[in-house]
C-alpha cells in the first residue's frame, strides 16, 4: 500500500477512538504535509510508515496515550509541540498554589524521563527532539516558579520589617476568593482598568488555608471560570453578610 492509502486507514482507525479532536487534527495535518512533500527522502518515508504502522496497532483509551507515543516517535510538527505546551499552561492556571505548581512540573519532568528511557524507539535522524524541547520548557518553567517563590519569600521578609507588606489569611478557597474580587470589579468598587495589578496585589498580600502562596494567574482565571457550586457558596457568604448588617444595624425592614 502507498502512503496515502495507509494514511486513510489510520484516519478511520483513530476517528473511532476517544482522542481529543485538536490532537487528531494536528496529527493528520502533520502526516498529510509529510506525505505530500515532493522532496520526501527515503528516511522520511520510512519514518512515516513506521509511525503509521505503530499507530494502527494501538488502541488509545485517552488522548495522553497518543500524546506520549508521538513524543516517543519524535513527531516534531510545531503544532504538536504547541499543543503539549498549551495543555500544561492550562493545567498551571488550574493549580492554585506555587508549591503545587512546582510539584506538577517535577512530576511531568519525571514522566517525560520515564518515557525517554523506553527502548527500541526510533525517530527521524537529524530532526529536533520533541522530548528535549518539552523538557527544556518544563525546566524553564521550574526555574521561573522557583524565582517567583523566592520573590514571595523576600516579600514576606520585607513584611516583617515593614508592616505595609503584611500578608493576611482569608478564610475562602482560591475559587471563591477570585469570584469575590471579580464581583467588586464588576460592580465598580475596584477599578477595572488595572485588573492585572489588582489580582497581583491580592495574590501577593493574601493567602488561603490551603494555598500559602497564591498564583495571580490562577486567581484571575478562577474569577471568571466559576462553577455553580462556587457561586452558590459565595451567595451564602453574601447572605451571611447581609444578615449581619440586618442584625447589627436594624435594617431588616429596609430594601
Amino acid at each position: 500500500m502507498n502512503l496515502k492509502e495507509i494514511f486513510n486507514c489510520l484516519k478511520t482507525h483513530l476517528a473511532e477512538q476517544a482522542i481529543d479532536a485538536e490532537l487528531l487534527e494536528l496529527l493528520f495535518a502533520g502526516i498529510y504535509q509529510f506525505i505530500n512533500r515532493k522532496d520526501l527522502t527515503v528516511n522520511e518515508e520510512k519514518y512515516i510508515r513506521e509511525l503509521i504502522k505503530m499507530l494502527l496497532l494501538e488502541t488509545f483509551a485517552e488522548s495522553q496515550q497518543l500524546t506520549d507515543l508521538l513524543i516517543l516517535k519524535n513527531f516534531n510538527a510545531p503544532e504538536f509541540l504547541l499543543f503539549c505546551v498549551n495543555k500544561w499552561q492550562n493545567r498551571f492556571i488550574e493549580i492554585e498554589g506555587i508549591h503545587e505548581q512546582l510539584g506538577f512540573v517535577l512530576k511531568e519532568k519525571n514522566r517525560l524521563y520515564e518515557l525517554s528511557v523506553k527502548k527500541n524507539i526510533k525517530h527521524l535522524p537529524g530532526s529536533p527532539s520533541v522530548y528535549y524541547e518539552l523538557d527544556q520548557f518544563l525546566a524553564e518553567k521550574y526555574t521561573f516558579l522557583k524565582q517567583l517563590l523566592k520573590l514571595h519569600r523576600l516579600t514576606l521578609k520585607d513584611g516583617e520589617r515593614f508592616k505595609t507588606n503584611t500578608r493576611f489569611l482569608i478564610n475562602l478557597p482560591v475559587s471563591q476568593f477570585g469570584l469575590f474580587i471579580r464581583m467588586q470589579i464588576e460592580k465598580g468598587l475596584l477599578v477595572k482598568e488595572h485588573i492585572g495589578e489588582i489580582f497581583s496585589f491580592f495574590a501577593t498580600h493574601f493567602y488561603t488555608p490551603n494555598s500559602t502562596y497564591i498564583s495571580a494567574e490562577s486567581l484571575r482565571k478562577k474569577s471568571t471560570d466559576v462553577e455553580f457550586a462556587t457561586a452558590r457558596k459565595m451567595k451564602g457568604q453574601l447572605i451571611g453578610m447581609l444578615n449581619w448588617l440586618n442584625t447589627n444595624y436594624n435594617l431588616s425592614n429596609y430594601n
